[in-house]
């Protein structure tokens, strides 16, 4: 047995739920599903009520609490009054949940310390009946259940748990990375753990088609394309980012060349403030954050405009003499969301040079002149010192932030109030929010936990 085989065999141990989580499971999927049924008796609705998810393809992993739960109606009732009656039945079922939205309104219940997601949708027997984009997830529970084996489950709780120690699992906005759908179909495709992390060693990125039922008939933008065997016109992958897609073949090639199971266990690493201070410094490089209350709107609508806001922002600091070597954002969702930038500096010259144009262009040049004190002449162009209007990042930011390119919900909650923070002061503040602090380690030392493991 090589390494790589032994290491995913002691991964596949790990992974895998007790006897005593899987009965705790049964029982509490038990109590909601009967919730739910009494709430549809009760308001005389007519529906099918289902597991799906990972729980319903027996690929969940120790410790997850989540679980999924469709309503299923009739699709001749039409979109709005599937939602509105699953809605009002999951209501009347779990009087205590959160209403969210991904395409349509679903809710959120905390039962019995597990997360139960109702999601109103229609049941139909091929996609283009769909409604919803969740009215296709039946369909994929069907088709793999009809085609998981045993072995084929246990290797893809394996490869989600490495997706979620490396942080490459989530296909939301904010992760960009594998859905837990597309885990399932890269285990079916390449038939182990082992053989998917050959086969990704060599993936290219906008040259790797996968398929396991159909041809590829449509082209796909996309950086890897997985054809859902469900519905042929849709890429499994189109939620995986480029950023992600490279991570992990470089993690695969890593682990590859040196099997390790603390990869699967997601060891991560602690550092301390001042080294993170000190790696700027070595960089000749300094912190801005600017930290707000987010807009409560759904998360794919929040992290799209906050990556929407961090470019234009970005854009401003650019524009003004501030160079930005990297930038990230971070938000809980609720109380906290921060925009991090790099900068080559918080402070700059009172004066810039300015280029004019050549020396031969009559009024444009003694137009220049007339405006700058001191010109003179560099190859047939005519130069100048101006006085900048912002030498501190603070002044521009406060001023002029609002002017910038962001999401029409970002400005509303940066016009509540926010603060910006730089340096010393805004490490030690990332430092007592330890998710933050987390997201600023990697920002500040760019090389993965995994990296430095398996180099």
């Amino acid at each position: 047995m090589s390494g790589i085989d032994e290491v995913v065999e002691k991964a596949i141990r790990l992974s895998t739920p007790s006897q005593e989580e899987r009965a705790g499971l049964r029982r509490v999927l038990g109590e909601a599903m009967s919730l739910l049924r009494d709430a549809a008796e009760r308001l005389g609705v007519h529906v099918d009520i289902e597991v799906h998810g990972s729980v319903a393809h027996d690929t969940w992993l120790p410790g997850e609490k989540d679980i999924d739960i469709f309503l299923l109606f009739d699709p001749s009732l039409g979109r709005e009054r599937i939602v509105s009656e699953g809605l009002m039945l999951a209501k009347m079922a779990f009087p205590r949940h959160i209403e969210r939205y991904s395409e349509h309104p679903f809710i959120t219940a905390l039962y019995k310390g597990y997360r139960v997601d109702v999601v109103p949708a229609a049941r139909i027997r091929k996609p283009s009946e769909r409604l919803t984009a969740a009215d296709r997830t039946p369909l994929h529970t069907a088709y793999l259940n009809r085609k998981l084996s045993d072995e084929a489950r246990r290797h893809i709780r394996a490869f989600k748990m490495l997706l979620r120690s490396t942080g490459l699992y989530g296909a939301e906005l904010r992760v960009g990375g594998f859905s837990g759908y597309l885990s399932e179909l890269l285990i079916l495709y390449y038939g182990s753990l082992q053989d998917l992390l050959r086969g990704a060693s060599g993936w290219k990125p906008y040259k790797t088609f996968l398929s396991i039922e159909a041809p590829i008939r449509k082209a796909f933008n996309d950086p890897l394309v997985f054809i859902d065997p469900v519905d042929p016109g849709r890429n499994a992958a189109a939620a995986l980012t480029l950023q992600r897609m490279s991570e992990f073949i470089l993690l695969a090639r890593l682990l590859l060349k040196k099997p390790k199971l603390d990869v699967f266990r997601g060891v991560g690493r602690e550092i301390k403030k001042t080294v993170l201070l000190k790696l700027l410094g070595e960089r000749g490089s300094d912190l801005v954050f600017i930290a707000f209350k987010p807009p409560q709107v759904p998360p794919d609508t929040l992290w799209g405009e906050l990556y929407r806001s961090l470019r234009g922002v970005a854009r401003l600091l650019e524009n003004h003499g501030f160079k930005v070597p990297d930038m990230f954002a971070w938000t809980d969702e609720r109380t906290l969301a921060v925009m991090g930038y790099e900068v080559s500096s918080t402070s700059l010259p009172p004066k810039v040079e300015v280029r004019g144009p050549p020396v031969w262009m009559g009024e444009g040049a003694d137009s220049f002149i007339s405006k700058h004190r001191h010109v003179w002449v560099r190859g047939d162009r005519l130069y100048a010192y101006k006085a900048r209007k912002y030498t501190d990042v603070h002044d521009l930011l406060r001023s002029k932030i609002l002017r910038a390119s962001i999401g029409p919900d970002v400005r509303e909650a940066l016009k509540a109030g926010y603060a910006v923070l730089s340096g010393r002061s805004a490490v030690k503040w990332a430092f007592q929010r330890p998710d933050l602090y987390q997201r600023l380690v990697e920002f500040i030392l760019k090389s993965p936990w995994w990296v430095e493991l398996l180099a």
